[in-house]
Order: C-alpha cells, then structure tokens, then sequence
C-alpha cells in the first residue's frame, strides 16, 4: 500500500512493515517512539496532542533493556533452567514490571477518561 504525503516521496507501507519485523525488539521500540514523537509533533488540538502523550506513556513505559530482560528470562523460568542469580534477576524484574504495569493502567484509565468510553475498549482500541 504506497503511502504519499505532501512531499514527491512515496512509501510503500508493507516494504516498511516487513522491514520492521526482522528488528529486535530494544530496535523496534525505539523505531515506535520515533513514529509517536512525529505524530505528537503533527497534532494542532490540545486534547489529541493530550491523548498522543498518554498513548506515548503507555508504549513507553517500561524501559526496552527491561523488557528485554524479562522476556529472556520467561522461557527459561518455565522450562526451570534459571540459575540462582537469574531468578533473583527476574523475581527483581518481575516486582519492577507489575510496577510498570500498574502505572500503564493508570495511563490507560486517564486516556479513557479523556475519550470517555471504558477502559477495556481503549485497550482493545489500542490492541492491548
């Protein structure tokens, strides 16, 4: 699906898509906090640029690198292969990404405040 914009470029959407699926995940989240920091800078009214900078939270919320971490130590907890020193590394960011996961759902209930409409359809809204 070519995309086109104001300029003489045009972007095939699904060469970028496909592109995207071989990044690793730290690459990927950083590609989506670009694609949120241009869509924040393109949006005029007061309550959208307020409802792009929670949708910008709520991606954002928990650090790549832990995110990362944890989900390297998933598999390994349940085929019981963690070491010692892992599973206190993930017992420690397990604690940090229940933290992070209640801070989400805050911003998630703000943004659905801000819409007015219930927090299970924004989270579907925002394929959560």
């Amino acid at each position: 699906m070519p995309m086109n914009n104001n300029s003489s470029i045009t972007i095939d959407l699904n060469a970028i898509l496909g592109g995207l699926t071989h990044l690793n995940t730290s690459s990927l989240h950083g590609f989506a906090n670009e694609v949120v920091k241009m869509l924040l800078g393109r949006i005029p009214d007061h309550r959208q640029e307020k409802e792009w900078r929670l949708i910008y939270q709520i991606y954002t919320v928990v650090p790549p690198d832990t995110h990362s971490r944890y989900h390297d130590l998933v598999p390994k907890l349940e085929t019981e292969e963690l070491t010692e020193s892992e599973r206190k590394e993930f017992l420690a960011l397990h604690e940090q990404m229940e933290s992070y996961s209640a801070e989400r759902l805050k911003l998630l209930s703000e943004l659905a405040t801000i819409r007015e409409i219930p927090l299970k359809t924004v989270m579907q809204q925002l394929g959560l």
